[in-house]
This record gives structure tokens, C-alpha cells and sequence, in this order.
């Protein structure tokens, strides 16, 4: 058995670790591992992909042209966690309606290709 004071601080130290781990502030629980993303930005996903881009009843499956507001937002929000927190934000109504994975698909389609550069000059010998 424990003395009394080696009792007492174990317990102490024991709760304040409890505490710690169920506080989502302070053992970042909570943290958005998704990423971070605003209602506004999904609902700005939402307006420009929604239809009929995104709806599940859609029964031939269109895509965006690159230069559609769609593919311009989703390369504004492409970073992986954005678009993850973008997804995650949808209700479970949307979700019956809408198909969010498929802006993970557009994430690949929508990006640019790469600029082409010049091409080099050729010498000529005359």
C-alpha cells in the first residue's frame, strides 16, 4: 500500500490527466484534423457544383468544363483538407441528394495542366 501523500499526488496527477485528455481544447481531441473550412465555402461548392454535377439521380454522370465556377472553386479549395472538411460538412439530407465524393474526383479533374514552356530555340547551320 501507498503512504498517504504518495496516494494523494497519484491521484491528483491521475485526474488532472483524465481532465487534459477529455478536454477537446486542450488535447486538441477535436482539432480540425480535416482541415479547416467555412459553411460559406461549402455552400459556395454547393451552388456552383450541386446541379447537375453532383446529384446522385443524375443518370448520365456530366462533368465541369475546367473553366466552369465549379472546377474554379475546387482548385481554390483543393488542398486535401479543405476539400475533406468541405465534404464532411455536408447534412446526411444533402447527402441523399448529392454525391460530395465526387469532388474529391474533381479535385484531380479540375487541376490545370501544367504550363507548357517555350520551346527552345533550334540553331540552323546554313
Amino acid at each position: 500500500m501507498l503512504p498517504a501523500g504518495k496516494a494523494a499526488s497519484s491521484l491528483l496527477l491521475l485526474a488532472m490527466f483524465v481532465v487534459v485528455s477529455l478536454d477537446p481544447v486542450i488535447a486538441g481531441c477535436c482539432s480540425p484534423i480535416w482541415g479547416d473550412c467555412t459553411e460559406q465555402q461549402k455552400n459556395r461548392i454547393m451552388e456552383a457544383c450541386k446541379n447537375p454535377y453532383l446529384k446522385r439521380d443524375n443518370p448520365v454522370r456530366t462533368i465541369p468544363a475546367k473553366t466552369h465556377a465549379c472546377c474554379q472553386l475546387v482548385r481554390e479549395y483543393q488542398a486535401p483538407k479543405t476539400m475533406n472538411c468541405i465534404v464532411n460538412r455536408f447534412t446526411k439530407k444533402e447527402k441523399k441528394e448529392y454525391d460530395p465524393t465526387l469532388l474529391f474526383y474533381f479535385r484531380s479533374y479540375c487541376a490545370l495542366p501544367p504550363s507548357r514552356s517555350p520551346p527552345h530555340p533550334h540553331k540552323v547551320m546554313v
